[in-house]
Formats: C-alpha cells, structure tokens, sequence
C-alpha cells in the first residue's frame, strides 16, 4: 500500500490474559452452557459450542414471491430492494445497472461499457444509500458513480488515493465506503511455495481516504520462480481469502481459517470476536477431486489439460476453508456461507445473532446466490441448468 494512503496497520488483536466476565445470553432458548461471553482487554469474545435453535424452529428460504428477468443477463454482482419494491440489480456482463417494478417488470436500464458518465469499465459494488439512492463502484476507475431511485445520474466521486486492485465491501450510515485491497502493495514476498498477503481495509469519505480500518489474510495463491528467476502467481487448491462485511456498522473480518469473525469498528478497533462451532474441514481425496474437475471443467477447451497439471503440482491442502461469504441481514443478523468445493453457490448459511451467538444454520435453494436478506424476504440470483441468469425474491421463514 503507497505510504500516503494511511497511518500504520493497526494490531488486530486484542493482547492480554482471558478473564471470564458473564455467561450470556443474547438468543431466545439459549442456553448457560453453550455461548459463554468473555471479555479481553475491551474486547468482547463470544464463543457458541452449540446451536440455540431447538428443533422446529429454524429458519429456512421458501418459495418465489417475484421472478425479475431482461434479456441477456450475465453476471449479475449485485441487487438491492428500495422501499417502494422497486428493485435494482447489477451486471457485470453488460456493465448495465438494471430496474425493476415490484411486480417483476423491468422498467428501466441506464450504463454500458465505456468511460464516459453512467458508463462503466469493470462494474463490481452495488449498495443503497438511506434516501434510496444507489451507488455503483467501478473496480478499474477507482470511481463511484451514484443514480437516483428511478435512474437518474447523480454525480460521480473519484476515489483519491484509489487503493489499488481493491474491492467495494459496501457503505456505512455516514456514507463511507468501504474498500478491501486484494494484494499487498509493499514489502517482499516469500520466494516460492504457498504464498497469503495481509491485505488493507480502509474507508473513504467524500471520496477521499479517511483510514486503514483493519488488515486481514487474503489469497492464498502459489508463488514459484520460472527460468531466468522471473516470479510467477499460480492458482492454490481450495485458497482462503478474505471474508468481509459490513454489519451493524462495523466491519467484520475472517481469514477462513477456523470458524472465527473479528468485528473492528470503524476507527480500527477491534470490538468483539466470534468463534462457534461448525463443521469438520478435513478434505478427503474425492472432495479433492470434485474441486479439481469443476476447475479444469470451466477453462477453455485448449487449456485444460495444462490446468490440469498446473493443479496437479499445486500444495495439497489437508483442511478447507471454514467459510465463504458473510451477509448481514435487516436485522442485525449475520450469516455466513459455508464453503464449496464445487462452482455452486454455498449451501449452508450459518446464523450469527446480533451479538455474535449462533443460532443454526440455514439451507439455500440449489443454484440461488443471496444478494441481500429483508425481514422476511431473500433478494438473490438464480441460474438454471443453461446457467441462464434470473433475480428472485423469495419468502424468508423465520
């Protein structure tokens, strides 16, 4: 990271000896004896061995309410639900930004590829703004362009010092945007073998850089020296990455090495850490392998024979990663997507209450990506067996 984009990396952790304050209870139906909350230094630890949803009363993702479609829709990064239904939805495909009444009909499409206003190179971010407004954060231009409810162009904010190579994580109440940098910027690297950066999450106002909030793990990737000693980046089997997200306006962060989220606020200080219980990562050779052939399965024809073999030379994991993406619903819960080792999306979504206690977990219908979750509605994408792409609003049971 350039040396003018903030001051020095926090410490992300907490130091100091565990001293048990209360044994808490934050969920209907919980129980003393599977969430204990601790407390280090000011540092909240809330730590769940057991789900507290009791059988019959867990949550689950039901039928379709509203199907949205346009013609040609590829890539779909993002959807938000604006408080008259009106729904808006973003593709990469066609770096398109999509509006859609509440009963499904499309009413409007603003943006293509270009560089010029309401135009967009690499759209990747989409959020919500509280008058309704919505944003739209293009990853190659470092720039943030913002439309009206129905459309309209508002303006455009250059993010000055852009982070490079960085990813939109969404915005605060304040109208910060949080960015997360996908590679380190400074310092060496190891020579070779498996390769994982700390990576910067900083926040922007008005489009200017206010602060590094937090750094974290990113991806792991494999590093190794061609002739001549050039150094290359190469693909890793199952990498972890950075899980990050914004929630209850703080920020949350996981390096998908166990079943732990750190939650910093949004001067950097970290507030609470969560660690629960979930499911066993050790990888069998045939999970392996199902991750290898959906790989190979997606490169071009002519390449993937040497993708292939370029796996096939990769370190072998003997643990997945613990989870995938993090979502925060419109009531203070977070779920937490657990990891594939296939293309499809996460099956499981496991529940975090609103202090951090895990409720249970949460299956998603086959082939459907959450996009963003109401009271009792799931806002997602869909694909079906041609991988033809379809927005639903589904009912969510809780």
């Amino acid at each position: 990271m350039r040396s003018n984009l903030a001051r020095d990396f926090r410490h992300a952790c907490a130091c100091g000896l565990l001293a048990t304050l209360a044994v808490a209870c934050a969920s209907d139906d919980t129980s003393t004896s599977t969430v204990v909350v601790r407390d280090s230094a000011g540092v909240a630890i809330v730590q769940s061995t057991a789900p507290q949803w009791s059988p019959g009363t867990e949550w689950r993702i039901g039928d379709v309410r509203v199907t949205f479609e346009a013609p040609d829709l590829i890539g779909v990064f993002g959807a938000v639900r604006l408080s008259n239904g009106t729904v808006v939805a973003a593709e990469e495909g066609g770096s398109r930004l999509l509006f859609f009444g509440p009963d499904g009909t499309m009413r409007r499409s603003v943006g293509r590829s270009g560089e010029g206003p309401g135009e967009f190179r690499l759209p990747q971010g989409l959020g919500r703004a509280a008058d309704d407004a919505v944003w739209v954060y293009d990853y190659s231009r470092a720039r943030v362009t913002r439309f009206s409810a129905t459309g309209d162009l508002v303006d455009i904010v250059l993010l000055t010092p852009p982070l490079p190579s960085a990813l939109a994580i969404g915005s605060l109440a304040d109208g910060s945007l949080i960015l997360m940098g996908q590679w380190r910027t400074t310092g060496a690297r190891a020579a070779e073998g498996l390769v994982r950066d700390t990576v910067a999450v900083v926040r922007y106002l008005d489009g200017r850089l206010v602060d590094t909030v937090g750094t974290t793990p990113g991806r792991e990737f494999v590093q190794f020296a061609e002739p001549g000693g050039r150094m290359v980046m190469s693909t890793a089997i199952m990498p972890r990455r950075a899980s990050v997200a914004i929630w209850r306006g703080s920020i949350v962060l996981g390096d998908q090495v166990d079943h732990t989220l750190r939650v910093v606020g949004s001067d950097g200080v970290v507030r609470r850490l969560i660690r629960w219980i979930g499911p066993d990562l050790t990888v069998s050779a045939a999970e392996l392998s199902t991750w290898m052939d959906a790989r190979v399965q997606v490169a071009h024809p002519d390449q993937r024979n040497a993708t292939r073999a370029l796996l096939e030379s990769a370190p072998t994991p003997d643990r997945r990663p613990s989870y995938d993406r993090l979502l925060a619903d419109a009531s203070g819960h977070l779920w937490v997507g657990e990891y594939s080792t296939t293309e499809d999306e996460p099956s499981r979504w496991d529940i975090l209450d609103p202090n951090g206690v895990w409720l249970g977990a949460v299956r998603a219908p086959q082939r459907f990506r959450p996009l963003e979750i109401g009271s009792d509605w799931v806002l997602g994408v869909a694909r079906d067996s041609l991988d033809v792409e379809r927005i639903e609003l589904r009912t969510l049971v809780r």
